[in-house]
């Protein structure tokens, strides 16, 4: 990995004469089999990294040893301090897991280096993954699960513990734990995880065939959907609150207020009449017009914000202009999706890819600006023809057999 969180050490395959470390010049010719072992140097953030992986899976009797409750765990770091009865002292992991009380075990231990040792890569940062199978070689990743380790103060474990074990853990031996960010184990590879999937999938899709068929309001079909994925453990009550963004809902309530506002304080009005006369009366012109604002209004609002805040505007100025008020309203729908990419702070999405690219707000300017004069004439083009023409009577009466679905 470029970032420097993961270093592949071994590569460990099966053979008829046993388990047998590859060479490094053996990498790039040995065609990986499901039984082979990959042994990485990495940090906390990298052991997340690699279970999210599809296909590898972590090999740890002691993490096995937690059960199935794995939605409730997550991975975290914790530093022996020196008022710990483990110093000085050889430890072997089970020890460990029995004084956290079963509420975490032990992935892997990196121990303090010194003197000479901190000059010695191989001394200075190893890693122990615990491995079922019965041998003593530590390098091929064959050791024994019931491992013992010579605990130092400031040795460092990464443990896959329970939410609440950072409240819980016996401060006596590490008085410092941390949780590692979106660590949380994968749950994909088990029989039960593909039977959830395939039941996440099907609710999915009710809730999407009940609220395009009327049978149900999106906001009923939503909550069953969240209540049915509690019970099916996919996730737990805390993380379905959680998942309620209140300043984006503070941010969608209040918008409303403003628009309400702008319509009944007649500033939606005299906004729309100074748009009909900057447009010269042309309904072409007045589109224009509308995609400059909503372009500029997508830099700094959500989609939610620019709709609430935009049609009234348009509303006013379609009465004024005397033409039909649902090309405005469809051009609000497109530029509320593709006006977030004129600059980075526009979504919160482009800042959580802007330093992953890495992109630079000119790359976003650039890149958004140019997207939306390549779809300006396309866009407004076919609002025109279709209002010229009366398409949506046309269109409406080839959906009105199917109601709703069409």
């Amino acid at each position: 990995k470029s970032d420097n969180l993961i270093c592949m050490k071994r590569v460990v395959t099966a053979t008829d004469k046993g388990p047998v470390a590859l060479t490094k010049a053996d990498w790039g010719s040995h065609v990986l089999g499901a039984d082979d072992l990959l042994i990485f140097s990495c940090t906390a953030v990298g052991v997340a990294q690699i279970r999210k992986r599809r296909g590898l899976q972590l090999h740890n009797d002691n993490v096995t040893g937690l059960g199935e409750e794995r939605r409730m765990r997550t991975l975290m770091e914790a530093v022996v301090g020196r008022s710990s009865s483990w110093v000085g002292k050889t430890v072997t992991s089970r020890e460990m897991q029995m004084a956290f009380k079963d509420r975490a075990a032990v992935v892997a231990v990196r121990q303090v280096a010194t003197g000479s040792e901190a000059v010695d890569s191989k001394k200075a940062e190893k890693q122990y993954l615990l491995k079922g199978e019965e041998a003593s070689d530590e390098e091929s990743g064959k050791g024994g699960a019931e491992r013992a380790f010579k605990v130092e103060t400031g040795t460092l474990l990464l443990l896959e513990a329970y939410n609440d074990f950072a409240k819980t853990a016996p401060k006596d031996h590490i008085p410092m734990v941390s949780a590692v960010p979106g660590s949380k184990p994968p749950r994909w590879y088990t029989g039960k995880d593909k039977m959830r999937m395939a039941v996440v999938a099907f609710v999915l899709c009710s809730v999407i065939f009940t609220a395009a068929a009327n049978i149900l309001p999106l906001s009923v079909s939503g909550f069953c959907a969240i209540f049915a994925m509690v019970f099916l453990k996919v996730m737990t009550p805390q993380e379905a609150i959680k998942a309620v963004e209140g300043p984006t809902l503070l941010i969608i309530a209040s918008s409303g207020g403003v628009g309400k506002a702008i319509q009944h304080t007649g500033l939606g009005e005299w906004l729309g009449e100074r748009f009909v006369e900057m447009s010269f009366n042309s309904f072409i012109g007045l589109l224009i017009w509308f995609y400059v604002l909503l372009s500029v209004l997508g830099c700094f609002l959500n989609n939610n914000a620019q709709i609430v805040l935009v049609m009234p505007i348009a509303y006013s100025a379609s009465l004024k202009a005397g033409v039909g008020f649902r090309p405005f309203m469809y051009l609000c729908m497109f530029m509320a999706s593709i006006s977030s990419f004129n600059i980075p702070i526009a979504r919160a999405t482009n800042l959580m890819i802007c330093n992953r690219g890495p992109y630079t707000f000119g790359d976003f300017a650039v890149f958004g600006n140019l997207l939306q004069l390549f779809l300006m004439p396309f866009m407004l083009y076919l609002l025109w023809t279709f209002e010229q023409n009366d398409l949506w009577s046309y269109f409406n009466s080839v959906c009105e057999p199917y109601g709703s679905l069409c």
